[in-house]
């Protein structure tokens, strides 16, 4: 395991040019560590002399990337940041024992479709259960509704009855009538 000046210099690379290199092609150098603790593996060091022959032949970065691609795959690191906060002798950790998967990039993309398609797959089940928990709402809602436009008609039809009860009551006696 390598400081990047000493992958650079084993390179035969000035550190600036190599800092370069890895900050264009990042996904391909795989790491332990951060900051000043930050190893790169052997590894490092043949990709670093690959970009540098690759460049010295004036091929883009595009034709770089397929060629490291070919040869190395990506490196996905996936450590959590807790599991950074110890140094490399604390934990005596070797390349292998690295949390660091290599794939190619269309096996990273077709890795990102099948979890996009999973995460897209239990959002239309949670729309579906919430369509269906909207349709019962509006179904008790507007049963709802009908129960207490007929309770109102039923309440209406019994105040006009009353009302008519007293009206025919008034009729048979006039009010200065009240005595009799």
């Amino acid at each position: 395991m390598y400081t990047f000046k000493q992958a650079a210099e084993l390179a035969g690379l000035h550190e600036n040019t190599a800092r370069t290199y890895r900050d264009r092609f990042l996904e391909f150098f795989a790491c332990t560590g951060e900051g000043r603790r930050r190893r790169y593996p052997e590894e490092a060091v043949a990709i670093l002399k690959l970009i540098s022959e690759k460049v010295s032949q004036n091929l883009t970065q595009e034709q770089i990337q397929v060629e490291l691609e070919r040869k190395y795959g990506l490196f996905i690191n996936t450590k959590t940041p807790e599991d950074n906060n110890t140094t490399l002798e604390e934990n005596n950790i070797t390349t292998s024992q690295l949390e660091i998967i290599p794939t190619t990039r269309t096996q990273f993309l077709e890795l990102v479709r099948s979890a996009v398609a999973q995460e897209l797959q239990s959002r239309d089940a949670v729309i579906a259960e919430l369509k269906a928990e909207l349709e019962e709402s509006r179904k008790n809602f507007n049963d709802l509704m009908d129960k207490q436009e007929s309770l109102i008609q039923e309440r209406d039809e019994r105040i006009i009855a009353q009302i008519r009860k007293l009206m025919e009551g008034k009729q048979k006696n006039p009010w200065w009538q009240f005595w009799k």
